[in-house]
Parts: C-alpha cells; structure tokens; sequence
C-alpha cells in the first residue's frame, strides 16, 4: 500500500500523554518558544521519493496557518536513515 501523504501538520501539537518522547519534545520546545502554537516547521534535509517541489508540497497536508519548509531537500535515498539489522541476521542463524 502507498503512503500517499507523508506528514500531517495541524495547528496545535499536543502529544498523547502516553507518549513520553513528544511531550518532553513539546515542553522543551515551549520553553524556547513560550507560544501555545507553532508557526513554523523544518523538515529539511529529507528525501521524498521525488525531486519535484510540487509532489513534494503534496505529500504534506498542513492543516493550519503553519509554515512547513522543506528545502533543502535531499535528491537521493538516505542510505544512512536505515536502521542497522546487521545483528538479525546473526541472531537468525
């Protein structure tokens, strides 16, 4: 199955409280930015499967008045982005 949009932004970024890693991400970012939404994104430096801004712009849905800057993009896979199964593979023997 295709993800066919890769990132949702809505206006307010409140993690489920369950989730210890967004809501330590949240409550530092607040305390840089003592605003109640963000206005701005970065998502740089990523590779989305395609070179052309416009598919890119596609593969975001924002949902609100946010800014989302993705450029510079990368033109190519992120080899390093993967996870290292190295170690499966001698667990599997």
């Amino acid at each position: 199955m295709k993800n066919e949009i890769n990132l949702r932004v809505f206006e307010s970024f409140e993690p489920e409280p369950s989730d210890a890693w967004q809501k330590k991400l949240l409550e530092d970012y607040q305390k840089e930015h003592p605003i109640t939404h963000l206005k701005a994104i970065s998502i740089t430096e990523n590779y989305w499967g395609t070179t052309n801004e416009g598919e890119i712009r596609d593969l975001i849905a924002v949902h609100a008045p946010i800014e989302v800057k993705f450029k510079p993009y990368k033109t190519a896979f992120i080899k390093e982005a993967l996870p290292d199964w190295s170690w499966l593979e001698s667990w599997l023997r």
